[in-house]
């Protein structure tokens, strides 16, 4: 599980935020739970002995598999005109299948994403949870990205369509690292 710093994500977003107005979906954490199956669709052009690659697909559920990854996103609602993570609100969970990562001019680059589900934290995955996705899928805005990272999940996409033994991903930036080790049920 890797947890986001809230105070730079929020920084990140209230740049071209409208004062007063509330700022959703906020990333809390990425988890990595239990079994999956995945695939990296790699896409782009040969021209020539030269090959780009223009969009990368990193797909958590495939063959029929759940995907074992999920986010947790939240809202918050300025407080005296200051956003704090403390006066977040509307958690969600939600499991995503699909990562999408293109080629772009723009300035800032966004990551298309596809969920196969959206709960509340205390409650389980059900027909509706899988209800609120499909509807979500049709309006969710991608999410920012930096540069530097649409630009790192492109060359891993080259390095895997170059059959490359390695690949160094940077370290991330609003990451906060959280060690857990679980204790042997045994010992208690």
């Amino acid at each position: 599980m890797n947890t986001f710093d809230s105070a730079g994500m929020i920084a990140a977003q209230t740049d071209e935020l409208k004062k007063g107005k509330t700022l959703t979906n906020m990333l809390d954490y990425i988890k990595f739970d239990g079994n999956g199956f995945g695939m990296i669709e790699v896409k782009g052009t040969i021209t020539g002995s030269t090959m780009r690659v223009t969009e990368v697909d990193i797909q958590f559920n495939a063959r029929g598999h759940k995907s074992p990854v999920t986010i947790g996103l939240y809202d918050i609602k300025p407080k005296d005109g200051e956003y704090n993570y403390e006066n977040r609100s509307n958690k969600v969970v939600a499991r995503v299948n699909t990562l999408s990562f293109k080629k772009t001019t723009e300035t800032v680059p966004r990551m298309g994403i596809k969920v196969a589900s959206i709960s509340d934290p205390r409650g389980s995955e059900g027909f509706f949870s899988g209800l609120k996705a499909v509807i979500a899928n049709f309006i969710i805005k991608p999410p920012k990205v930096t540069k530097l990272g649409n630009t790192t999940m492109l060359e891993f996409g080259y390095a895997l369509l170059q059959k490359n033994p390695t690949f160094t991903f940077p370290k991330a930036k609003n990451i906060k690292e959280i060690k857990v080790v679980e204790t042997d049920p045994l010992q208690k």
